[in-house]
């Protein structure tokens, strides 16, 4: 029994695999062939060799590759590195073999497109005039071409290709020697033929172009010129490479430049040319070039010397001042060479013929010349640093003889008066000179009073006293004698004599009279004197004093006297006569000054009036003697006497002379009145500091016009006298004290009581000091509390931040010392205040910052601002307000019905709580969190969305965010397109576009025939690709694009009809539907050939509908009834394949119609506009209703 089981088991088995058929294996290909560039169009093709009804499903590393469902091909348009992986597919299909075995793997490597590497021959520098070839190469890849570009002056690159200039050989690029430019770019970039793939551009390389080195020539002798019969050697030489030979050149006057080479008058000797002494020529010029095997192979040309060649050179020598001089004088012999092109001359000089130089200068002075001096003197000059030697010059003979000295004579004395005849002789003896020229000299004058030897002055006046010096020249020569001693000549004039009388002209009958006569000047000390009385030539006395012991009446007279020199003839003049009066006894009289107007603390002047003069006074107040009185006081008339009390005084005066003493005189009475006080104030008040502007104000309070004396420390201040106020306009330490003032005036009381002192005292000029709340944890936003504190009151306050002015500050905010400032950039801030005040003055004549009215005056008074110093900083560590962010997604713009969330998001990891706000208003129901989500965002959800946050610790609240507008539209319809107008040919590739002018984030969903999303095929690109394109895939297609979770989608695109076809005709129809009332043009077109007959038969629905010779069928007006299957029809190239012509529905425009039915009837309008609106919501099944609405409207409106 069970032997029988097994033996069924067995056969049923082998049964059912002898009818078993192999399943079909898919396999995968990739076009293009490896390797992939980023960038390229990669196309996967899944093969399965039995059967078309396969749908195919793609997996990319294990993982199914929903993109790429059902598609026996995969397309990927734009491949990038994460498209990279190992590739699979399989078959399905409705029937047996219903799947078939999974293919074998591929793998997609996707690399950077490669970039070529550029190098340039020969390396660089490259030498002018040489050619440049550059190699492009990409390795590792075949099959590569390669374009070539240079960059432009307007730094652009542009191709290069083969020309003249420049020959391309596959990879190299050779540039012709002219057309190298230094400092020109070039890059390259390699192009393939199987693919449209280009590779990444070169480094660009730049050409360095260097100058050919130049050959450098040098002359041994260094000298030039070089003298007849010296040789010459010449030297080349080329700097910075080795290895040259010298090519040397000559100047030819037929031939231009010749070649030098080694022969019997030049010698050649590797890098010098020596050229023989007979062949050195003036004028020839030279040249040499260096040449050598490597690069640069050539040098340029050096530049030309010009031998000079000139006959050697006599010196001539000259003598200054001449060859015969006189000892002690100073001598200069100077030696010229003149010609032979040397400047550098070493100069020698030789005495007596001897062979050893005296000197080595050109010029050979000697100071103060000796009789060892004199002798025969040559010159010779050597060129500085070779051998070469001038002629000797031709010998010249020196001179050595003593000077003489002039001897001074004067006639007929050195002694004389004004009005005689002087004569002064200058005699010169030895020398050996008799053509002397004299010259005479006054009181060191270099300026000659005379040319003469005898020198004669008449009359003599005083002006020509002093002391005189005479010299004799040589004639025609600079040579001098000495000069003589110097002779003294007195002149003086003729003494008058003087008299004096004692007491005094006038006296009084029995004084005693004495007369002196005195002579003075004149030189004489032994005089006669002679009186003489009321004109008389018989002297009345012979003695230089004449007294008269008791005076009388015939005493009175005019007396002269007279003085002669004894032993001579010579007189003096006759005094000037005085008048003796004598005179009965006087009485005097008192005269005060002033009498009236007398204040106390004025000085009176009183004057004691008597004839004569020699008297001593004696004075008397209010009958007593005025005592003390000093001898001074007592010698004259007038006393002057300071007046202390209020009240009248009584004064009276006598006068003595010797012992005669005169009557007592009649009283003077003076009236004294109180004097006024002067008082002294200060504004600006205690404390001033330096640089203020301060006035003291001089006050007397009677109505008088005074003129005001200042006085400081007691010493007067002169620049502030006469005026009533005295401004110091920029006080300093030095002008600290005591100040007093008066006041004076043209009629009395002339002056007033000086004021008691007031002391100015000068501080330092002062730094505010900055006070800031808080001190800490400030951030952007924060109001900081600033207090500028600083001595004294009447300040306006200045505030800076970081140097600059904190502007505006308000007038009041002015006059207080705090201020309060809102932080708005983070970091450390720094702040200072100073601190300034007007300082007011009365006058304008000193300069001023400005002036106001002052009311309690009537008038306007002047001021100068004084700035404190700046204050120290107060620094403020501002710490950046963490400022929210919002963000919007999806993003911008968004769809009615989509989901949509805003976050509010705050960098810092502080514990926030949220606020949002909508159009600047709060949003109650999104507050506290940090993420607003709208699930059904309508239109009504418009609007400026912000937010901000706040805690409890500090930064207590954030920056608003900045505003973001989240914009709703109406659902979007996107627009479908093809890369193919028209029909398109069988295998040729089709992409299809969906285009979206919105926002990122969409998939795209594909439908073909109908709008199906069960059979919806979806991508990540806007693009569908049918790679090769077969008659099947002819058909409508749609497209619409979706986003986020659940997905949100767009409207169906219109409908695009895709025409496939292998024929040779081709119909040109629109790929979209066409709008009723437009026109449409049919075109039957051909592939090459092209028939010369175009006459076409066009069919609609498989009825001919038109015949046209042109090959075009054109329906003028579009109709719904125009919609169906077209073709066209040749009779040679046969038919094409059928379109489908779709036509819709015209656009219609509510407010259009509005605005053309508002003339015709409002009522009709409102009727209208409700039929639009019952119109619309047809789709919510309010059919009903607004039957009714339209009928009561319509039976109201008539009504009415």
């Amino acid at each position: 029994m069970e032997f029988r089981s097994l033996s069924v088991i067995l056969l049923l088995t082998v049964l059912i695999h002898s009818g078993q058929t192999a399943r079909p294996k898919a396999t995968v290909t990739i076009h293009p062939a490896d390797p992939v560039f980023t960038g390229e169009t990669v196309t996967l093709t899944c093969h399965i060799g039995s059967g078309d009804g396969w749908y195919y499903e793609w997996f990319k590393d294990g993982k199914s590759l929903s993109e790429a469902q059902q598609g026996k091909e995969y397309t990927i348009s734009k491949v990038a590195e994460s498209n990279g992986g190992v590739y699979t597919c399989k078959g399905r299909q409705s029937t047996q073999p219903s799947y078939s075995d999974t293919s074998d793997a591929v793998t997609l490597t996707v690399s950077d497109l490669p970039k070529p590497t550029l190098t340039v021959e020969p390396e660089r520098p490259v030498f002018s005039g040489e050619s440049v070839t550059l190699k492009c190469e990409i390795k590792g890849y075949d099959g590569w071409t390669y374009q070539w570009y240079k960059l432009d002056p307007w730094r652009r690159w542009t191709a290069v290709s083969q020309s003249v200039y420049y020959n391309v050989n596959r990879d190299t690029l050779t540039i012709r020697g002219d057309t190298v430019i230094n400092g020109d770019q070039y890059l390259c970039r390699g192009e393939r033929h199987d693919r449209l793939t280009s590779s990444e551009y070169s480094s660009s390389v730049t050409l360095t172009v260097k100058a050919l080195p130049t050959a450098e020539l040098t002359v041994e002798p260094k000298w030039s010129p070089v003298f007849s019969g010296e040789s010459v050697t010449l030297k080349c030489e080329i700097k910075g490479y080795d290895g040259w030979t010298y090519q040397w050149y000559k100047q030819d006057k037929q031939s231009g430049l010749t070649a030098v080479s080694q022969s019997e008058y030049h010698t050649v000797n590797r890098d010098t040319l020596t050229i023989r002494a007979d062949t050195v020529i003036n004028g020839e010029q030279y040249w040499c070039r260096g040449e050598r095997r490597d690069r640069p192979t050539s040098s340029q040309y050096s530049s030309s010397v010009t031998l000079t060649v000139n006959e050697t050179p006599k010196p001539a020598v000259s003598i200054q001042p001449d060859d015969q001089v006189f000892r002690g004088e100073t001598v200069t012999l100077r030696c010229d060479i003149q010609g032979g092109g040397v400047s550098n001359w070493q100069y020698s000089w030789f005495k007596d013929g001897s062979s050893t130089p005296v000197r080595n200068e050109q010029q050979y002075r000697i100071s103060s010349v000796t009789a060892s001096d004199r002798g025969t003197y040559t010159c010779r000059g050597t060129e500085r640093g070779t051998s070469r030697y001038s002629h000797t010059s031709d010998p010249v003979t020196l001179t050595v003889s003593e000077r003489p000295k002039p001897a001074v004579s004067i006639q007929p004395d050195d002694q004389v008066f004004s009005g005689e005849t002087v004569t002064l002789r200058c005699d010169i003896q030895g020398g050996g000179v008799s053509n002397w020229q004299y010259s005479w000299f006054k009181a060191g004058s270099s300026t000659a009073v005379s040319n003469e030897q005898q020198y004669s002055i008449s009359p003599v006046t005083a002006s020509d006293r002093g002391t005189y010096t005479c010299i004799g020249a040589v004639s025609g020569t600079s040579r001098n004698s000495h000069t003589s001693d110097a002779a003294t000549l007195t002149v003086s004039e003729r003494p008058k004599p003087a008299v004096s009388i004692q007491p005094d002209h006038q006296v009084f009958r029995g004084e005693t009279v004495t007369l002196r006569c005195e002579i003075k000047g004149g030189g004489v000390s032994n005089w006669q004197y002679s009186w003489f009385k009321d004109g008389s030539s018989t002297p009345v006395s012979y003695k230089q004093q004449y007294s008269i012991s008791s005076v009388t009446a015939s005493d009175g007279g005019t007396y002269t006297c007279r003085g002669a020199v004894r032993g001579t003839s010579r007189y003096s003049h006759y005094s000037e006569a005085v008048t003796l009066t004598v005179s009965g006894k006087p009485k005097p009289t008192v005269r005060a000054d002033p009498r009236s107007s007398v204040y106390t603390g004025d000085t009176v002047t009183l004057t004691c009036e008597v004839k004569s003069t020699g008297w001593e006074f004696l004075w008397y107040k209010d009958s007593q003697p005025l005592q003390p009185q000093s001898p001074v006081d007592k010698g004259t008339k007038t006393l002057s006497v300071t007046v202390s009390h209020a009240g009248t005084a009584e004064f009276r005066c006598a006068a003595r002379r010797g012992a005669y003493t005169t009557q007592t005189s009649a009283p003077a009475v003076i009236t004294v009145t109180a004097r006024p006080k002067a008082t002294v104030t200060i504004h600006q008040a205690d404390p001033v500091f330096i640089g203020e502007t301060v006035t003291l104000t001089c006050d007397i309070g009677s109505r008088h016009h005074w003129q005001y004396d200042w006085f400081k420390d007691s010493n007067p201040l002169s620049e502030a006298q006469w005026r009533k106020e005295y401004t110091i306009s920029n006080v300093a330490a030095s002008h600290r004290g005591v100040y007093t003032c008066n006041g004076r005036r043209s009629t009395q009381p002339r002056y007033s009581e000086t004021s008691d002192a007031v002391t100015l005292t000068v501080s330092g000029k002062p730094t505010p000091t900055v006070r800031v709340d808080p001190q800490s944890s400030v951030y952007t936003g924060d109001t900081v509390t600033l207090t500028c504190e600083v001595e004294s009151t009447g300040w306006e306050f200045l505030w800076y931040k970081d140097s600059q002015p904190l502007q505006p500050q308000s007038p009041v905010g002015k006059e207080t010392n705090t201020v309060r400032v809102t932080v708005s950039d983070k970091g450390r801030t720094e702040f200072k205040c100073a601190a300034r005040r007007k300082n007011y003055f009365d006058y304008s004549y000193q300069r001023y910052d400005g002036y106001d009215y002052d009311n309690s005056k009537k008038r306007h008074v002047y001021y100068n601002v004084y700035n404190t110093h700046r204050s120290a900083p107060a620094m403020i560590t501002v710490t950046a307000r963490p400022k929210a962010t919002v963000t919007i997604h999806p993003a911008d713009p968004v769809f009615i019905g989509e989901t949509v969330t805003l976050t509010c998001d705050i960098g810092s990891g502080h514990h926030w709580q949220y606020y949002w706000f909508k159009n600047s208003k709060p949003l109650s129901e999104a507050q506290q969190r940090n993420e607003y989500t709208i699930s059904n965002v309508a239109a009504s959800h418009r609007g400026v969305y912000t937010c901000k946050g706040r805690q409890s610790t500090q930064p207590r609240y954030s920056e608003t965010s900045d505003a973001v507008t989240l914009t709703v539209s109406e659902t979007p319809k996107p627009e479908l397109t093809s890369s193919h107008k028209g029909a398109a040919p069988i295998g040729n590739p089709v992409v299809l576009y969906c285009k979206l002018d919105q926002s990122a984030g969409w998939r795209f969903y594909w439908s073909k025939h109908t709008q199906s999303p069960e059979n919806e095929t979806k991508t990540e690109t806007h693009s569908y690709t049918i790679s090769s394109v077969s008659v099947s895939d002819g058909g409508q297609y749609w497209c619409r694009a979706g986003r986020g979770t659940p997905v949100y989608y767009t409207h169906y695109s219109d409908a695009l009809w895709i025409n496939v076809t292998d024929g040779s005709v081709i119909l040109d129809s629109p790929v979209h539907s066409v709008t009723e009332g437009d026109p449409l043009t049919l075109r039957c077109l051909y592939r090459d050939p092209k028939p010369s007959n175009l006459t076409a038969e066009f069919y609609k629905d498989g009825s001919l509908l038109q015949t046209q010779t042109t090959g075009e069928m054109t329906i003028r007006t579009v109709s719904k009834s125009d919609e169906g299957l077209y073709h066209c029809k040749h009779p040679e190239k046969g038919e094409s394949p059928q379109s489908w012509i779709s036509v819709r529905g015209a656009s219609f425009s509510v407010f259009s119609l509005l605005s053309s039915l508002m003339a015709v009837s409002p009522y009709l309008l409102v009727t209208i506009v409700l039929g639009v609106k019952c119109y619309r919501a047809q789709g919510e099944n309010s059919q009903s209703s607004c039957g009714s609405l339209i009928t009561n409207t319509l039976r109201w409106t008539f009504q009415y």
